[in-house]
C-alpha cells in the first residue's frame, strides 16, 4: 500500500520536544532545531569520530537531534520500535521499503566493515570516488536507522566519509538529492544509480591542502571486495521486498484486493525470514504473474521473481550450490579481485 509522504512512515511523527503530530510542522521544526548543531559539525567546531557503524550513527544523531527528540541517539532497534518505516517515493510516488528494525544495527555494522575493506574510499580519483560514495549513501539510506532525523545524520556521515578520502561534499547544495535517492531505493542495489551519482558529483570537489592530496594517493586504493554470500542475500532480499511492495501496492489498490495483498505480504515475510516452502514460493509467483500488464511493469515482476528464486537458493531451499545469476551488473559492488570470506 502507498504510505503518507511525510518522511516518518505510516506510524507518523515520533515523540518530540515540540509536542506535535503534524509531520510537516515537525519536519520544519527539526531543520531549525538542528541547523546550528549541523553547522558546528560541518565547520569542525564539533567533531564526532567513528567507524561509520551503528555506534557512530548513534553519536551523530544524538548530537544533531538533541533539541528535537528526547530519544535522540537511539536506533529503531534500540527502541524496539516495530513500526514500519516504509513511505512513498518523493520522485515517483511508489512505495519504498526500508530495513526491518530488528536488523538496523547489524546492517550499519556490516556496511561499515565493507567500507573499511575499501580503506574508506581513499586513493580514488573523483569519478570512481563518487560512484562508490553513491553506493554507500544508498545502502545507509535504505537502513533508515532512526524514527526521524535520518537525512540529517546521513548527510553528516557522508561528508565525513568524503573528508576522510580527501574530498569536500556540500550536500546542502544538492537540491535534487532526495528524489534521486528515492529513485535509487526503488531501483534496488543491483543497478548503477546514475542520477544519484550525478547529484553527488555536482557537489563534490577535491579538498585543498597537502593532507587531502595524500588521502587521494593511488597507493591507498583498495579494490572493491567481491560480494560475499551475505552480500548476495542482502541484495536479493532488498530487491524482493522492494519490487514485492510495488506489486502488493497494485493488488491492495484493486477492488476486493485486500486478501491478495495480505497473502502476498505474508508469503514475502515468510521467505524473508527463511521460512521457505513450495507453497509460499508458488503464491508469490502466481500473484506476480497476475499483475503483469495490469499496472505493474513486466521488469518489476521479473525482478521480483528472480530475487525471490535467488534468495531461496542462497538460503538453501534448493538442492545444489546457491547461485545468483542476476547479481552481476553495472552497479555491482564486487568489482575487485580480492577473495573475501563470508561474514
Amino acid at each position: 500500500m502507498s504510505y503518507p509522504n511525510d518522511r516518518f512512515g505510516p506510524a507518523g511523527p515520533p515523540d518530540n520536544f515540540f509536542k506535535t503530530k503534524d509531520p510537516i510542522v515537525l519536519a520544519s521544526a527539526q531543520i531549525v532545531a538542528s541547523d546550528f548543531r549541523q553547522w558546528e559539525m560541518q565547520t569542525g567546531q564539533k567533531t564526532i569520530r567513528g567507524e561509520f557503524d551503528a555506534d557512530h550513527f548513534r553519536k551523530v544523531h544524538a548530537y544533531l537531534l538533541q533539541d528535537t527528540y528526547p530519544w535522540a541517539g537511539q536506533t529503531r532497534r534500540d527502541m524496539n520500535d516495530m513500526a514500519l518505516r516504509d513511505r512513498s517515493s518523493e520522485a515517483t510516488g511508489a512505495p519504498l521499503t526500508f530495513e526491518k528494525s530488528t536488523n538496523v544495527n547489524d546492517r550499519l555494522d556490516e556496511i561499515s566493515a565493507q567500507l573499511k575493506q575499501e580503506n574508506g574510499l581513499r586513493g580514488l580519483e573523483q569519478p570512481e570516488f563518487v560512484r562508490r560514495l553513491a553506493s554507500y549513501y544508498d545502502q545507509y539510506n535504505q537502513v533508515a536507522p532512526f524514527r526521524g532525523g535520518n537525512d540529517a545524520t546521513l548527510g553528516i556521515i557522508t561528508e565525513q566519509i568524503a573528508k576522510g578520502a580527501g574530498y569536500d561534499v556540500r550536500l546542502e547544495q544538492a537540491l535534487s538529492l532526495r528524489p534521486e535517492a528515492d529513485r535509487a531505493l526503488q531501483l534496488g542495489p543491483k543497478v548503477e544509480h546514475r542520477g544519484l551519482v550525478a547529484v553527488l558529483n555536482s557537489v563534490t570537489t577535491p579538498a585543498q591542502g597537502l593532507e587531502a592530496e595524500l588521502l587521494r594517493r593511488p597507493s591507498l586504493r583498495e579494490l572493491t571486495p567481491d560480494p560475499t554470500r551475505r552480500t548476495h542475500e542482502q541484495d536479493n532480499q532488498r530487491d524482493m521486498l522492494q519490487s514485492g511492495a510495488i506489486i502488493a501496492d497494485i493488488l491492495g489498490g484493486r477492488a476486493g484486493g485486500q486478501e491478495q495483498y495480505q497473502l502476498m505480504k505474508q508469503s514475502v515475510d515468510e521467505i524473508s525470514a527463511g521460512n521457505i516452502t513450495s507453497q509460499n514460493l508458488q503464491v508469490v509467483k502466481q500473484l506476480s504473474e497476475s499483475v503483469k500488464g495490469k499496472g505493474v511493469d513486466a521488469s518489476v515482476s521479473d525482478r521480483f521473481e528472480a530475487a525471490t528464486a535467488n534468495l531461496a537458493a542462497l538460503k538453501g531451499y534448493y538442492t545444489g550450490p546457491a547461485t545468483d545469476k542476476g547479481i552481476r551488473g553495472p552497479g555491482d559492488r564486487g568489482r575487485g579481485s580480492s577473495s573475501q570470506q563470508e561474514r
